[in-house]
């Protein structure tokens, strides 16, 4: 799987992840907290889209069984 990643511009959440596109978004704010940080929200945001892959066409709850097990 691939995950290019997209930066938002202007006010917006830290970070989004979409299962359409499979992209994960950073705000380009967050690179003033250090790598660590934004390594933790690159495998928060994997795990949802890990967890809507595996799940299909079920709708499944955002911080869920599921994604817990991603």
């Amino acid at each position: 799987m691939i995950l290019p990643l997209g930066i938002r511009l202007g006010f917006s959440l830290p970070r989004t992840a979409s299962a359409r596109t499979w992209e994960v978004e950073i705000n380009p704010r967050l690179k003033d907290h250090g790598s660590a940080i934004i390594q933790r929200i690159l495998r928060h945001e994997l795990a949802h889209l890990v967890s809507v892959y595996r799940a299909g066409r079920r709708r499944i709850a955002a911080h869920g069984p599921e994604w817990r097990a991603a």
